[in-house]
């Protein structure tokens, strides 16, 4: 432990006292000082990994974090494994022309058995010499909807794909991972930290990501591999999730909430509030305009040998995310609703 770190921990244990006296403000911002010290001794103090061609498997790389990690990865000098759900798309195919051969696009559908059966038979044919240095959990999708409106199979499906899809991955290739005492790194968000209306199906998913996390945090100690989670706040606009497409599934799924809800639902609500809730994801506009901080945290969670537990990425084009800032208050459930 670093003398700041030291100085930091005793200055917390001031603060009952610090409500006794008159300077209460130059004691805060004493100990923010003593903590922007602590992160910058912590980044002078980092050291990365040798990197020498080592694999990392990641899913979701059609478009958005995915994509442009693979890319970022190539250039650091990683065999990728990107996973892909269309690897005959047109998202597939960018990321081939745009990197070396040491990127390998794999058919990836983390909501199915088989897909990820077939993806680990093809990275054992191609598995570096260094074998497999990390898993990168990063497929996933949302659906919105109150939970009064949201059907069980539109349930059943993001829990499908964005745990079940975790899961299914991590198992399949975490031997290797244990092999090489490698990482996990799971891209969960902000919303698995606190409470929000009209997204609950989405939050149940990264709630339980984080969960899962952090339990094979622990049971993987004994293995020296490190598991970190990324919590990215709103980057709806950089990875494609304010396209024509997604807009369309959006109102695809809001007309089968309408067919399949009670007709008390329907009296009580009425349509239009469907409709005002895919108007309201259309208009969002707050969106941070590239992937980059998110690509940067991923990065150091690979490849810094004392990685973080969780990533706090805040994500917007304001001065401040108020959806990061709702995931570390105590007070964020009262805050939001």
């Amino acid at each position: 432990m670093s003398p700041f770190e030291i100085l930091f921990l005793v200055s917390l244990c001031g603060v009952p006292y610090s409500l006794y006296i008159s300077s209460i403000w130059l004691y805060l911002l004493t100990l923010f000082f003593l903590y922007i010290c602590l992160e910058l001794t912590k980044r002078q103090r980092k050291e990365e990994i040798k990197i020498n061609g080592r694999g990392v498997v990641i899913s979701g790389c059609d478009t958005g974090f995915g994509h442009d990690l693979a890319k970022r990865l190539d250039v650091l000098g990683f065999t990728v494994f990107a996973g892909c759900l269309h690897p005959k798309g047109d998202g597939a195919k960018l990321l081939s022309k745009n990197t070396s051969k040491r990127v390998h696009i794999v058919s990836m559908d983390v909501g199915k058995d088989d897909s990820i059966a077939e993806a680990l038979d093809y990275v054992k044919t191609k598995l570096p010499k260094k074998g497999i240095w990390g898993i990168v959990s990063n497929a996933g999708f949302n659906v919105m909807g109150d939970v009064e409106w949201l059907t069980i199979g539109l349930i059943h499906k993001v829990m499908n794909v964005n745990f079940y899809g975790m899961i299914r991955l991590t198992k399949a290739f975490l031997p290797f991972v244990r092999k090489s005492r490698g990482r996990v790194v799971i891209v969960s968000s902000v919303k698995g930290c606190y409470p929000c209306p009209g997204d609950s199906a989405y939050h149940v998913t990264k709630f339980a990501l984080e969960t899962v996390a952090d339990s094979l945090r622990l049971e993987m100690i004994k293995f020296d591999v490190k598991v970190s989670v990324i919590e990215p706040g709103d980057f709806s606009t950089a990875t494609a999730c304010q396209n024509e497409i997604h807009f369309k599934r959006y109102k695809e799924e809001a007309e089968e909430m309408w067919r399949e809800a009670s007709e008390s639902v329907r009296t009580t609500y009425g349509k239009r509030y469907l409709e005002a809730m895919i108007e309201k994801q259309s208009a969002s506009l707050n969106s941070y305009p590239t992937t980059e901080p998110v690509i940067d945290a991923l990065e150091d969670a690979l490849i810094n040998t004392t990685p973080r537990t969780r990533y706090l990425v805040g994500g917007t084009n304001k001065m401040f995310d108020i959806n990061a800032i709702a995931a570390i208050s105590p007070l964020s459930a009262w805050v939001r609703v």
